[in-house]
């Protein structure tokens, strides 16, 4: 678990995908530099999601992005929640990869050392870019990282960049510098439920 200093935010962005009984959430942390106030920032982070070039582009046309909750410590013991709820259904037409099965997405910083990598599971990969072996069709993989390099640059534009929380108190959080879109699908073991 990643710990929030104050004058940052954790976002959690919520995802619907068919057949699953629960959502999809994909979690970033966010500088929102004091510039604006948390509802603001949970709005901007909405806008960013509907921007094309972007984070749903590659996103199977069955899966939708239902909204945001974003997270600030605006001071010692003080959390700050605002929401936006939104619908916003992925671009990419085609049958879609069970729900456990996500584009992974590593998160760098420029620094060295574990502590500063990350990753992400970006959900609903369409099943025709998916080889049998897990590995993502060159095109398809292409086609997810012109989206996280538009989605990555666009959070700075609408002032809250891409940072990596630490689960270290003690550690500052390091601007994400790019996103790498890995080349194997990854799965998440899940219950039935």
């Amino acid at each position: 678990m990643s710990f929030i200093p104050v004058g940052f935010a954790e976002a959690v962005l919520e995802f619907s995908i068919p057949g699953d009984a629960g959502p999809a959430l994909v979690v970033i942390g966010v500088d929102p530099g004091g510039s604006q106030n948390t509802q603001q920032t949970a709005d901007n982070i909405a806008d960013t999601m509907n921007n094309t070039p972007g984070f749903m582009d590659p996103v199977s046309i069955d899966v939708t992005f239902e909204g945001v909750t974003v997270y600030e410590k605006i001071a010692a013991g003080v959390t700050q929640i605002a929401t936006n709820s939104t619908s916003q259904a992925g671009r990419q037409a085609g049958d879609i990869e069970p729900p456990q099965v996500a584009v992974l997405v590593q998160k760098s910083t420029g620094l060295a050392g574990r502590s500063n990598r990350g990753r992400m599971y970006v959900p609903g990969p369409v099943a025709a870019a998916v080889e049998s072996d897990g590995r993502l069709t060159t095109t398809y993989q292409g086609q997810v990282q012109t989206a996280m390099n538009a989605f990555l640059a666009d959070l700075s534009t609408n002032l809250a960049p891409m940072v990596l929380l630490h689960a270290d108190p003690a550690a500052t959080p390091t601007t994400v510098t790019s996103l790498v879109v890995q080349s194997k699908v990854a799965t998440q073991r899940r219950r039935l439920r």
